[in-house]
C-alpha cells in the first residue's frame, strides 16, 4: 500500500494510504489498527496534522478534519473543523490552528469550547482567484503562506489587545475564552488577571444593560461600590466620590440613552426607558445588600480604609480613577452611605418587604437619620407598619 500521509506521535504512526483510509502502526510493535471512524472510507486526499497531545486532525470527506485522540486513536467529541474553499495546508500556531485555502485563511481554536464554534476569523487574499494558496508554516509567533506569486506572514495581536477589543465590542464571552486560552490554572498571577478581567466585564454587562450577567461577574470581587452609586447621586447622603471635572457627571440616564446605541446591549430594555431604569435600580439594590455583607465579612477594624478592584477602562469614572480623583472613605463611612442607599432604594421601587426586612438589622446609617426622614413623607408614603420600624 503506497503511504499519502504520515505523522507521529508518541508511539503511534498516523498514515494515511492511497485509495483507502487511515491506520495506525504502533511502532513497537509494528502492527496495525484502524482509526474510529475511518473503517472502510475510500480517500482520494489525506493529511494528518497532530494538533496537541490530546488531539490530531485527519482530512476526510468534503475537506472536513475529523479530531482524533492522539494516544488513544478514538474519535473525539470535538467540534470537526471544516472551510468552505479548496484546501491547501494547515499548520498550528498556539493557541490557534491556521488552515490555508485557494483563497483564505482561516483561524480556528485549538481548545474546543462546548457550545462556541471553533472557526474565529476568516482572512481572505485572493478575491480574484488570480493568486492562489499553495502552502503554510509558522515559525516563532508568526505564520507564513505562499501564494502563486507572493509570501506573506501573519502575526497574531497580543492576547491582552484582543481581550480589549472584544470587551470594547462587547464580545465578554469571547475575552473569557482568549483569556483561557493564554493563562493555565497553575499560572501564579492568574488569579489577579482574572478577577480584573471579570471587573472589566462587568462593566461591559452593565453598559450593556445586563443586569444579571454584570451581578453574577461582581458577586465574588472586592469591587468598589463607590463606581455605581456615583450613577445614583439622588440615592446617597450629600458625599463627593469622584472629582468630575471638564465633563458632565456620570448617570444611570447617560448609561441608558448610549446603551440605545449599542449593539450588544439588552434590546428590550433599551427600549424602553422606565424598565431600564427599575431594572437598574433593583440591580443597585442587590450589589448594595452584597457590598454591606463583604465589609462586614472582611473588615474587623471598621475605622480602616477599604480597598477595592477597580476599571480603569471601562467604569464611568474611568479617567477620575486613573487621575486617582477617588474620594476615600473608611469602612465604617462606606457602611454609613450603603445603609442610607439601601433604604433609598427600597423605597423609591415601593418594595416594603425588603425594606422591612433591612430595617430590622442595626443600620450604620443612624446619623443621617433626619435626611431620610424626608423620603417616608413622600407620596405615596410607606406603610406606617415601615414607619414606625423607621422612627423606632
Amino acid at each position: 500500500m503506497k503511504p499519502n500521509a504520515i505523522a507521529w506521535f508518541g508511539r503511534n504512526i498516523f498514515i494515511g494510504f492511497d485509495r483507502k483510509s487511515y491506520q495506525v502502526m504502533d511502532y513497537d510493535n509494528r502492527k496495525y489498527r484502524e482509526i474510529e471512524g475511518f473503517k472502510d472510507i475510500v480517500l482520494n486526499k489525506h493529511v494528518i496534522k497532530v494538533v496537541s497531545e490530546e488531539e490530531t486532525l485527519c482530512l476526510g470527506p468534503s475537506d472536513v478534519f475529523i479530531p482524533v485522540n492522539s494516544t488513544t486513536c478514538d474519535k473525539l467529541f470535538k467540534s470537526s473543523i471544516q472551510i468552505t474553499s479548496k484546501f491547501a495546508g494547515i499548520s498550528v500556531l498556539h493557541p490557534y490552528i491556521v488552515v490555508l485555502s485557494d483563497n483564505k485563511v482561516y483561524v480556528f481554536n485549538k481548545i474546543d469550547f462546548r457550545g462556541r464554534p471553533r472557526l474565529l476569523q476568516e482572512i481572505p487574499f485572493d478575491a480574484m482567484g488570480s493568486n492562489v494558496g499553495k502552502t503554510i508554516s509558522t515559525s516563532s509567533n508568526k505564520i507564513f503562506f505562499a501564494t502563486t506569486s507572493k509570501v506573506f506572514f501573519l502575526k497574531p495581536v497580543p492576547w491582552e489587545k484582543q481581550i480589549q477589543n472584544c470587551l470594547v465590542a462587547g464580545k465578554v464571552e469571547d475575552a473569557l475564552m482568549i483569556f483561557d486560552q493564554y493563562n493555565t490554572e497553575d499560572e501564579p498571577d492568574r488569579q489577579r488577571k482574572y478577577d480584573q478581567l471579570k471587573i472589566d466585564a462587568a462593566w461591559v454587562y452593565f453598559k450593556d444593560l445586563k443586569f444579571r450577567d454584570a451581578e453574577e461577574m461582581l458577586k465574588e470581587l472586592p469591587f468598589d461600590i463607590k463606581e455605581f452609586l456615583g450613577l445614583f447621586l439622588s440615592f446617597v447622603p450629600d458625599k463627593t466620590f469622584f472629582d468630575v471635572t471638564g465633563r458632565m457627571q456620570p448617570s444611570m440616564a447617560n448609561v441608558i440613552e448610549e446603551a440605545k446605541k449599542r449593539p450588544t446591549s439588552d434590546n428590550e430594555l433599551k427600549k424602553d426607558t422606565n424598565k431600564a431604569q427599575r431594572y437598574a435600580k433593583e440591580f443597585l439594590a442587590r450589589i448594595l445588600e452584597n457590598r454591606r455583607k463583604y465589609l462586614l465579612d472582611n473588615y474587623k477594624d471598621l475605622h480602616r480604609e477599604a480597598e477595592f478592584l477597580v476599571s480603569e477602562d471601562f467604569s464611568p469614572f474611568s479617567e477620575e480613577i486613573r487621575q486617582g480623583k477617588v474620594s476615600k472613605f473608611s469602612v465604617m463611612q462606606l457602611l454609613e452611605i450603603v445603609d442610607f442607599a439601601i433604604v433609598r432604594v427600597y423605597l423609591d421601587l415601593k418594595n416594603e418587604d425588603k425594606l422591612s426586612t433591612f430595617l430590622s438589622k442595626k443600620l450604620f446609617c443612624k446619623d443621617y437619620s433626619k435626611d431620610l426622614e424626608v423620603y417616608f413623607f413622600q407620596d405615596p408614603r410607606p406603610s406606617d407598619a415601615i414607619q414606625a420600624k423607621f422612627f423606632e
